[in-house]
């Protein structure tokens, strides 16, 4: 999921590489994360809508 935001896809690719590799490095180490294949990661995404008055 990192790897597709915008932020990180359009990063020069030395420092993507290394923001991959610090996520990769923090899920193998957390001891809450470390050795599963799976995990549950909230997600919320709030819309706004807005009407412009004619």
């Amino acid at each position: 999921m990192v790897a597709s935001r915008s932020y990180v896809i359009v990063l020069p690719e030395a420092e993507r590489a290394e923001l991959l590799g610090n996520v990769i490095e923090l899920l193998d180490a957390h001891p809450d994360l470390a050795g599963r294949e799976q995990l549950r990661l909230p997600y919320v995404t709030r819309c706004t809508r807005a009407v412009r008055a004619a």
